[in-house]
């Protein structure tokens, strides 16, 4: 039934976020609306590994805001992350705003943005994908290989080694282009049809 499966979400959500209450609103028979009061909303990774085994629901997050204007701005933030998982097809469970915000502006023309993802990563786009989250943990680390090892569970060498693989692959280095690099591997990474999608 779509109520329960709804409420189990819910429920599921407020757990996740800590969350002691929640306003709620059946926006249609499929979608829930909830105001959760929450200071910061949790890691679209966190969402991900909370809702890895519901497969019936998806969660769009906005930004936690106060106020009215928070209590209008932040379901229309959530509406985006919710067109933007639609749009690429992501097989990700839960995306937040504040993670995906600009995937969401890039994606709205998905052949261009596919298009940007090609031109941008050349051979990484086919390559093995752990090449790609290396990479992207990396800019998003600063460029700080030891952060990047901490957060993959994985050696400072073996980071070293998958970032040089990522340096031949890619049309031009990474030190040419690290903002057009790390936008495109956060596309590419929200891209479920390219079956590379990965927290």
């Amino acid at each position: 039934m779509p109520g329960d499966r709804l409420e189990n979400a819910a429920e599921l959500l407020l757990a996740a976020t800590g969350a002691t209450g929640r306003l709620a609103v059946l926006a249609t028979g499929s979608s829930l609306w909830l105001w959760l009061p929450v200071p910061t909303a949790p890691r679209s990774d966190e969402l991900n590994a909370a809702f890895a085994t519901v497969t019936s629901v998806h969660v769009a997050v906005g930004h936690p805001r106060p106020g009215l204007d928070g209590f209008r701005q932040t379901p229309l933030e959530a509406a985006t992350v919710q067109r933007m998982m639609a749009r690429l097809a992501t097989s990700r469970r839960a995306g937040t705003y504040a993670d995906t915000q600009l995937v969401a502006l890039l994606s709205h023309d998905v052949a261009e943005a596919d298009r940007f993802i090609d031109d941008t990563l050349g051979d990484l786009v086919h390559a093995d994908p752990d090449l790609a989250l290396t990479l992207r943990t990396y800019l998003d680390e600063q460029c700080n290989a030891a952060h990047v090892a901490e957060r993959l569970h994985t050696h400072r060498n073996t980071v070293v080694r998958r970032l040089t693989r990522c340096d031949e692959l890619l049309p031009r280095p990474i030190t040419d282009d690290p903002v057009g690099i790390g936008a495109a591997l956060h596309l590419l990474a929200w891209r479920g049809a390219r079956g590379t999608d990965q927290p």
